[in-house]
């Protein structure tokens, strides 16, 4: 019988493929995600709904920012 760690798994960077040019959006300053998200093709006010998820909900899953548009949602996902 095989034995479980006692010590939980320490994982500091998100697992991606070498292909994955997803970028990390949490730790960008609000500048910098408006420069990100236009530069992607967004319209800039996007990244004052994302800022708000991000750093007032603490959401970071797109699927659940709610006032941003489906299609959009599925963008930056």
């Amino acid at each position: 019988m095989a034995t479980l760690p006692t010590e939980p798994l320490q994982i500091t960077e998100p697992l991606r493929g070498r292909n994955d040019t997803r970028r990390n959006l949490v730790g960008l300053s609000r500048d910098e995600l408006k420069t990100t998200l236009t530069e992607a093709g967004l319209e800039p006010f996007r990244a004052r709904q994302v800022w708000q998820w991000i750093y007032w909900h603490g959401i970071t899953d797109f699927g659940l920012m709610t006032n941003v548009a489906k299609k959009t949602r599925d963008r930056l996902a």
